[in-house]
């Protein structure tokens, strides 16, 4: 994991806890087609609102990071196991 990862990872964890966000509940928010996990498309949105501007590669990056099953798609214990 470089640091950019670690500090996208750590800067949208750091978000949905100040705003006393659920995991579970931010995570579904962004799953936009409901089927249980993000694909790359719906990660890009979730790290566009919870950290802002970043690098595609940076955001490509940390979405194979997260992607446990590298089936292009993280599902919520992922997302939940890397950010708690």
């Amino acid at each position: 994991m470089t640091p950019n990862s670690l500090a996208l990872l750590s800067k949208v964890k750091n978000a949905i806890v100040n705003n006393h966000l659920d995991m579970e509940v931010a995570f579904k928010h962004f799953d936009l087609d409901g089927n249980g996990y993000l694909d790359k498309k719906e990660f890009e949105n979730l790290v566009k609102v919870f950290y802002g501007k970043a690098e595609l590669a940076d955001i490509t990056e940390t979405f194979v990071i997260l992607d446990s099953s590298k089936q292009s798609k993280v599902n919520i214990n992922d997302f939940k196991s890397i950010l708690n």
